[in-house]
């Protein structure tokens, strides 16, 4: 689950390290931007999910060759560590925050190599779709893994 060799652990840790960076840069996004956050201030949300989005554009980059059929419900690969983190993460924003972190903006954007690139995530979208087909993926209501429509409502109301 973490790589055959060391390269490909050095990726999966890299990856882990990208996927908890958007993770963590959630925190002020919502805060600042949502119903559920302390304060209002959108300008500072907006600035945040610009920096989540040079993350997930450099994990897109790192995506552009991959086949994620295997990641599919009955696929012949189980996800490592990174790859569920990063599932958790386009889950929760999606699900909870109506915000779905795979489409970007659309729009030309420098990005962190100073080379112009469109914003847009269509691997991210892909490997969100594959994964989202596993079993161990799937939100159980009755357990409770959903927020309540009250705590729904303040999450997906955004300033």
């Amino acid at each position: 689950m973490r790589g055959t060799d060391a390269l490909s652990r050095a990726r999966v840790a890299e990856l882990m390290c990208l996927a908890d960076e958007c993770t963590i840069a959630w925190n002020p996004v919502r805060t600042f931007g949502s119903g559920a956050g302390t304060m209002s201030i959108p300008a500072a949300s907006k600035e945040m999910i610009r920096w989540i989005h040079r993350t997930l554009g450099t994990i897109e980059s790192w995506f552009k060759d991959c086949d994620f059929t295997g990641l599919c419900e009955g696929g012949e690969r189980g996800p490592n560590m990174a790859e569920i983190v990063l599932y958790q993460f386009l889950e929760f924003t999606k699900d909870c925050y109506g915000k779905d972190m795979t489409v970007g903006s659309g729009q030309k954007v420098v990005d962190v190599n100073g080379r112009e690139a469109i914003e847009e995530f269509p691997k991210l979208a892909e490997f969100y779709d594959a994964f989202k087909t596993r079993p161990s993926a799937v939100r159980d209501l009755a357990a409770g893994e959903v927020a309540g429509d009250q705590a729904l409502k303040a999450m997906q109301t955004w300033a």
